[in-house]
């Protein structure tokens, strides 16, 4: 099912798809977008909630810096000074 550009951009001013005012989550079965800008441009993007994806793209957001943080701290302090004099 394709929907033409008009049929999206209604899709995305109904407010029945917007919840928690400020917040602007975006929850929409029949938009096949998994991005969606929000409706104050100048806010960026917000993910899609009802598209496939969304649930590995919420899950990769919350363990990328997880596992930077990990790595970054597996060193165990042998950093600049460890050696002593």
């Amino acid at each position: 099912m394709s929907l033409s550009q008009h049929d999206l951009d209604a899709l995305w001013q109904d407010d029945a798809h917007w919840g928690h005012g400020r917040i602007g989550l975006y929850f929409c079965k029949r938009d096949p977008r998994l991005f969606v800008r929000k409706r104050r441009p100048s806010m960026g993007w917000t993910v899609n909630l009802a598209h496939r994806a969304a649930g590995l793209v919420l899950v990769g957001i919350t363990i990328v810096p997880v596992l930077i943080v990990v790595v970054a701290t597996a060193g165990g302090g042998a950093g600049v000074g460890a050696a002593g004099g």
